[in-house]
């Protein structure tokens, strides 16, 4: 159904192959590229909006959703990413 969570698992997580070949996004899409010449006017706010955001944020109550099998299997995942690094 649309917008429902899936719960990950680490040991279901796939990294990218070996020798697989990055892709960047700059040279692959025009549009992106533009926008990270001129990141700070394009995609940054300003110093008051993020004061403004920063007030907003410290008011609310709500606890950001983090899901409890990557909580609980976050040393699977990191010790997973961790050996796809050293075998790069």
């Amino acid at each position: 159904m649309c917008g429902d969570i899936w719960r990950a698992e680490a040991k279901d997580m796939s990294l990218p192959a070996d020798k697989a070949i990055p892709t960047f996004v700059r040279k692959a899409l025009e549009k992106i590229d533009e926008y990270m010449k001129d990141f700070k006017a394009k995609m940054l706010k300003s110093p008051v909006e993020i004061s403004k955001l920063k007030r907003e944020i410290a008011m609310d109550s709500t606890e950001p959703y983090a899901n409890p099998n990557m909580i609980s299997n976050m040393m699977e995942l990191i010790a997973c990413i961790g050996l796809w690094v050293m075998w790069r």
